[in-house]
Order: C-alpha cells, then structure tokens, then sequence
C-alpha cells in the first residue's frame, strides 16, 4: 500500500518546523492566492529569518509574508 503524497502546506510547515527547532509558538503557515504566509510567535529575529529560509527552500520564488511576531 503506497502512501498518500504529502500536501504543500504539510511540506512548508514541516520544514519550518525543522529548520526553526519549533521556537515558533502557534505556528501556522497559510497559502493564499499563491502567497505564503507566516504567523506565529518567537523570541529572535534569527528563527524569523530561519521561518523564512524554509520557506525559500521549498519555493524559492513564491511570493511570501513574514508575519512572525519578535517579542
């Protein structure tokens, strides 16, 4: 039995989640009108920038919004 190929939305979400050691509290990555966006929370700017680089490696020209709170 061959498994069910893995949606975008659980690729980008799980790449983030990798490459941002899950420092983003309340995750959550949206695909709209073919923008990627970003929310969460997190206490640095560099697993913001690492949120980012997920995203980049996945789609590397897709349009997309760091919506990712520093606090």
């Amino acid at each position: 039995m061959s498994k069910m190929p893995k949606s975008l939305h659980e690729v980008l979400t799980e790449r983030v989640v990798q490459l941002t050691g899950r420092r983003v509290r309340d995750l959550t990555v949206a695909i709209k009108d073919e923008e990627v966006i970003l929310s969460g929370t997190t206490e640095s700017f560099h697993v913001k920038q690492l949120a980012i680089q997920g995203v980049r490696e996945v789609l590397p020209k897709a349009p997309l919004r760091n919506a990712i709170v520093v606090a």
